[in-house]
């Protein structure tokens, strides 16, 4: 690889793996990431074929949590609505799940679900303030809009074990990879993106240039950036 970097041109559009690898260097440890065919495109004038699927392996889980891959783009910024209200329950002592990823702006819900009372502190981690820090007794609810990207601590004062991850994002394209590391999008439109994995091991985030165009796959392989948020 010359000057940590290389340049892949692939076949026309079609089904890609998304690989990544360790990057040997004198900085903290990286990845790169590949694109590649993996199968053989069919006729989409004649079969109808939706858009390129995208599959690759991220890093595998640490402990639990699994690595977060993203597919971002200025046409997907600030873009994306909301969902509808997701649910993080208080029970067993525990917050579940430990890791919850949302859209910008859709609202949470944190639900206590067992007879002993809880608090929700939460945490930007980019800003290092507190959110907000409620008390929820048994069967009681607080909602909370996450207005802006980013990663998000859920902790209980009461019982210190207690603690989870809130992250949100502005991509449609979003998803949890496999304990091992495997994931994949479906129908992935052409255009530039910036491939990004998030782990709970900032030692394992990552990003990447990627063009998926309509006719031709290219990636630029470089040394990545390391990035310390989502």
């Amino acid at each position: 690889m010359k000057n940590g970097f290389e340049r892949l041109r692939a076949a026309p559009a079609g089904r890609y793996t998304i690989v990544s690898k360790p990057l040997v260097h004198s900085g903290p440890v990286a990845a790169i990431v590949l694109l590649s065919m993996c199968t053989a495109p069919p006729d989409r004038a004649t079969e109808g074929v939706p858009p390129p699927q995208v599959i690759g392996s991220a890093p595998p889980a640490t402990g639990t949590i699994p690595s977060v891959v993203l597919l971002e783009s200025s046409s997907t910024t600030g873009r994306t609505l909301p969902g509808d209200t997701a649910l993080m329950d208080q029970f067993a002592i525990a917050f579940t799940p430990g890791l919850l990823v949302v859209q910008m702006n859709q609202v949470v819900a944190f639900r206590n679900s067992e007879e002993v009372s809880h608090n929700v502190r939460a945490g930007d981690v980019t800003t290092n303030t507190t959110l907000f820090n409620v008390v929820t007794d048994w069967q009681e609810v607080y909602h909370h809009r996450f207005s802006a990207p980013g990663e998000y601590t859920i902790m209980c004062d009461i019982h210190p074990g207690m603690n989870a991850i809130v992250l949100v994002v502005d991509t449609p394209y979003v998803t949890l990879a496999e304990s091992d590391g495997t994931f994949s999008f479906a129908e992935v439109p052409p255009g530039s993106y910036t491939l990004r994995i998030w782990s709970v091991d900032p030692a394992r985030r990552f990003e990447q240039p990627v063009e998926i165009e309509g006719t031709v796959g290219q990636v630029l392989l470089a040394e990545p950036r390391l990035s310390d948020g989502v």
